[in-house]
């Protein structure tokens, strides 16, 4: 009876069992941090630094006079001193009015020592007075200028000896456990809604990305995910257009902003930060302040006008109803990511087999990642999956191809293919329609050209700029000579060597940035058991379902193996003339998230018709992938909060 019940309530025992997991290692990493807080290195303020040696029974005493000019709380004292002989030193701390009980260590090797004020002290321009007293010569190295405004440095004996006095940085665990209840909920929620919309593959498909994307855009603050600064500011240029506001001339290398909205954008740094979460939660202001449009020295992308608008319309609609900049901010990122979901849908209605695997890729953490930022790569990846899967239905559906379908293949090739070289490996899945499958069978070869050609000539179109910059050799950001187009194609055997010694030397790295072992701007590392993890659930949604047709013909998968293969040569060769300078011996600039858009053809490759996996619906897979990208995000969020 037991095992009746096991096998037919096994989703909500699972679910149970994660969720148990989940706030073990939630408890679990709390714990870490509390306890090693005082082991890891504390963030020395000091640019400059002076030397003390303080004799037996003298007083080294130190102050720092209107202590910290942002609003900190500290929890201790971290200094390093040294002693030929291990020697008592005495601490006493007085931090505004208040004085701290003196606390005796004992000094030897030259090592950090920590005095623990017993609780989190706010020193907000606060005076901080250090007072340490040796029964044996000791040697101090104390900050000297800062740029916290660290003044009135004084001391005894002043001999140039070693190291340093410093504050250290506290560490903000409300909000990693806000996050760990947020998680929580909304992996609760997503399990509730897989049970609910059980064979809903379009429902199931657009609501796990929305609510894993919602869970990422929080994680990671302002201009933390790649290249994101400029793509929310060419989002904002065209969100000028959108509200017939100045600037509207896009060509003119300059972008006119609210000044609320520059002010935004300039608080914040590119590097994760756990002070981020504080600011966002109790400085931003929901509703603007100051609406008046300033000129600014921002530029951004021109080139890709569909690609924004999605960001363009929601920072619109907020602008006109005078919201404040963070929410101008967020609601781009959510149109985003709210497109992104909107056409993985469609693909996974569109395609005739393969649903797992789109719902895999979709849920993977770089895709995720990308998704709920302002990064055109979501609109790209969105398209070539769109596109992908119409293909499918027209390679292996039963529908008979006539002006529609190509009308329609024209222009999602259109839309999807211009934006990356590489991507038109997808579109050349053309020609594998069979002859059969046209209205005209005798034209169906000229009509496959005529599909060619509208590719290329799109590419040529929208990155003419690009293709006559590759033509001569030009410098690598403005530091150093690089390659051209010429000298790439010119020389085969060294480019293909080049590309050799650049998979073997950074494969690994190819692959845990696909999956999104390295997000924000490569800041954060994923143990590789997560990665590998994501790795079979991805290589487990490519094999044929006990419902799906055994459709793929050796020579499509054959097909699917050259043309991941020619993507990924071309993505190389684009990097290789826009990153590399002639003295790497490798391909530099590359990462990962640039392969996603080849993973259709892979996953021709990687399809079989002989494995069938039975039992193994879309919400199982769903149910991975949630549960996957609930650990991965407590694994960042340590980083975040550990840094």
């Amino acid at each position: 009876m037991v095992s009746q019940w096991l096998k037919k309530y096994k989703g909500i025992v699972a679910a149970v069992l994660f969720l148990f997991l989940y706030a073990g290692i939630s408890v679990s990493a709390d714990r870490f941090i509390n306890k090693s807080a005082k082991l890891f290195p504390a963030q020395v303020y000091a640019e400059q630094f002076s030397y003390y040696s303080v004799e037996a029974g003298q007083t080294f005493a130190q102050d720092f006079e209107n202590g910290i000019s942002s609003d900190r709380s500290v929890d201790g004292l971290r200094f390093t001193a040294s002693a030929e002989q291990e020697t008592a030193l005495a601490v006493e701390v007085t931090v505004g009015d208040k004085v701290y009980e003196r606390q005796t260590l004992s000094v030897f090797e030259q090592r950090d020592y920590y005095f623990d004020f017993g609780e989190a002290v706010h020193v907000q321009g606060t005076a901080v007075k250090i007072r340490l007293t040796p029964e044996h010569p000791v040697a101090l190295q104390v900050a000297d200028g800062t740029s916290e405004a660290f003044v009135d440095n004084t001391g005894i004996g002043k001999t140039l000896v070693s190291t340093a006095v410093c504050l250290s940085k506290p560490q903000e665990l409300h909000f990693y456990r806000l996050f760990c209840v947020l998680i929580a909920v909304v992996l609760v929620g997503s399990f509730v809604l897989i049970r609910f919309l059980k064979g809903q593959s379009v429902q199931l498909i657009f609501s796990m990305i929305v609510l894993m994307g919602l869970l990422y855009m929080s994680v990671f603050t302002p201009h933390t995910i790649p290249d994101e600064p400029v793509h929310y500011v060419s989002a904002y240029r065209y969100s000028n257009v959108l509200s017939f506001q100045p600037s509207a001339n896009l060509s003119d290398g300059v972008i006119m902003m609210r000044q609320d909205d520059y002010d935004f954008y300039n608080r914040y740094q590119v590097n994760l930060s756990d002070d981020h979460y504080r600011h966002l939660a109790e400085e931003e202001s929901l509703i603007a302040k100051n609406t008046e449009l300033v000129n600014t020295p921002l530029d951004g992308i021109v080139s890709r006008p569909l690609a924004y608008f999605p960001s363009a319309v929601g920072m619109s609609i907020c602008r006109l109803l005078g919201l404040g900049a963070v929410v101008v901010y967020y609601a781009g990122r959510l149109f985003n990511l709210l497109f992104f979901a909107l056409l993985m849908a469609i693909a996974v209605k569109l395609i005739p087999f393969g649903k797992n695997f789109v719902m895999t890729v979709s849920l993977l953490p770089m895709t995720l990642h990308l998704a709920a930022s302002y990064s055109y790569d979501c609109y790209s990846i969105g398209m070539i999956f769109v596109l992908f899967a119409y293909l499918l239905r027209m390679i292996y559906g039963k529908e008979t191809v006539g002006w529609k379908q190509l009308a329609v293949t024209a222009g999602l090739i259109i839309l999807a293919v211009p934006y990356k070289l590489v991507y038109i490996g997808v579109a050349a899945l053309v020609l594998l329609v069979p002859k059969k499958n046209f209205a005209w069978p005798k034209a169906h070869m000229w009509l496959k050209i005529g599909l060619g050609v509208i590719a290329v000539a799109s590419i040529v179109i929208c990155s003419f700029g690009s293709l006559e910059k590759a033509t001569d050799a030009s410098a690598v950001n403005g530091t150093a000579e690089g390659y051209s187009l010429m000298d790439v194609l010119g020389n085969p055997a060294h480019t293909m060597m080049m590309f050799g010694k650049t998979l073997y030397a950074r494969g690994d790295f190819y692959l845990q940035s696909l999956i999104g072992g390295s997000l924000g701007w490569l800041e954060t590392q994923t143990p590789w058991v997560v990665v590998i993890a994501f790795v079979l659930l991805l290589l487990l949604s490519t094999a044929r379902h006990e419902n799906e047709p055994a459709a793929l013909t050796p020579i499509g998968r054959v097909y699917g193996l050259l043309m991941f293969l020619v993507m990924v040569m071309l993505t190389l060769l684009i990097l290789m003339v826009d990153w590399t300078p002639l003295s790497s011996p490798i391909v530099e600039g590359v990462q990962g998230r640039y392969f996603i858009a080849a993973l259709p053809a892979l996953y021709l490759a990687l399809r079989g018709n002989r494995v069938i996996v039975n039992g193994l619906q879309l919400r199982h897979y769903a149910t991975a992938a949630i549960s996957l990208n609930g650990i991965f995000l407590l694994l960042q969020l340590m980083q975040i909060i550990m840094a």
